[in-house]
């Protein structure tokens, strides 16, 4: 039963790893029809919220758009690495293993990822992208540390 358990818990990581390949199956030009529309909507409740002017949104949307693209990215490798990080506790007991692995998965799947985009459409495969999605699993093993030492103290 454990390992079954163990076994379902890779799962979630499967889905979202066929998630983060499906984002980038897109074409160069419907991604940024996409993103451009998930920025323009942020700086849409942005403005709504604070009360700024509207009248710039389409230079904000531009001016903003590369960031909220360059946040996916890491949000993506974030989560990708807590789903591995929860279904290698089953296998791994050493807690710095399991973070070891969990990042190193993460890394290469990041440039398998940028690989798989170099026979999309328009896209290429960025090396900037793989140290961008390594940087969203490097920010959460930062902050579980830091958890993990003030829970410890």
């Amino acid at each position: 039963m454990k390992s079954l358990k163990g076994i379902l818990g890779f799962i979630p990581a499967a889905a979202w790893m066929g998630m983060i390949y499906n984002f980038s199956s897109v074409p160069a030009d419907d991604s940024t029809v996409q993103s451009m529309s998930v920025t323009e909507q942020i700086i849409e409740i942005y403005t709504h919220i604070t009360g700024a002017s509207e009248v710039k949104l389409s230079s904000w949307v531009i001016s903003v758009e590369p960031y909220v693209r360059k946040l996916a990215h890491m949000s993506e490798y974030a989560l990708l690495f807590i789903l591995l990080f929860i279904a290698f506790r089953f296998y791994i007991k050493s807690y710095r293993k399991n973070v070891l692995i969990s990042f190193l998965i993460c890394v290469l799947y990041a440039c398998t990822d940028e690989w798989h985009q170099t026979f999309i459409d328009g896209r290429a495969g960025m090396p900037a992208d793989v140290l961008i999605d390594a940087c969203g699993a490097a920010i959460v093993i930062i902050v579980y540390c830091f958890i993990r030492k003030l829970s410890h103290s």
